[in-house]
């Protein structure tokens, strides 16, 4: 369709509502089953391929996820996580989310993997499938963290500098939402 307006109509950002429960998540509960699938090299690292997915005891009514995750098999920590949101309804038909791990030493910077490393989720891309004029269109987008500061002396006061805004933060299990 052409669009004949001087200027482009701004394009609302559809987002899922994110799964009640992340998986790897400590939870005291039965909402994930996990699988051993075996182990594999991941950027060089030894890994343990464990997949997961939601137990029929925990997942009656909620919409979590199922995937896969590499965990490093010396230091423990997660190398990736891919991850497949079920029970989708409404625009959103698909959410598909790959999370990449990077280990920081204490100022922020790139480190070599170790326990004294700091493994963080640096890069996400994610894979959506939106149903727009019943029309199934793909998005696809990737985000990068950089210039990370990992316990900064002036957190608590750069937070109170947030908190004193008019804008509004929302807090869920996958991070911080600007609303």
């Amino acid at each position: 369709m052409r669009w004949r307006g001087k200027t482009l109509p701004e394009i609302p950002l559809i987002q899922p509502e994110k799964a009640a429960a992340l998986p790897l998540e400590i939870h005291f509960t039965k909402e994930y089953g996990y699988r051993l699938r075996g182990t594999e090299k991941l950027g060089g690292r030894d890994a343990w391929v464990v997949d997961f997915a939601p137990a029929a005891a925990g997942a009656a009514g909620r919409r979590l996820y199922q995937g896969t995750v590499w965990i490093d098999r010396t230091l423990a920590a997660r190398l990736r996580t891919r991850a497949v949101e079920l029970g989708l309804q409404g625009e959103v038909i698909s959410n598909e989310e790959t999370l990449e791990y990077s280990p920081l030493d204490p100022q922020g910077q790139p480190a070599a993997w170790s326990a004294d490393s700091f493994v963080l989720p640096l890069r996400l891309v994610s894979q959506q499938v939106l149903s727009v004029l019943d029309n199934p269109t793909l998005i696809e987008r990737e985000t990068v963290l950089g210039n990370v500061q990992i316990n900064p002396p002036d957190f608590a006061a750069r937070r109170k500098s947030v908190e004193d805004t008019d804008v509004t933060i929302a807090v869920n299990r996958a991070g911080w939402r600007v609303v």
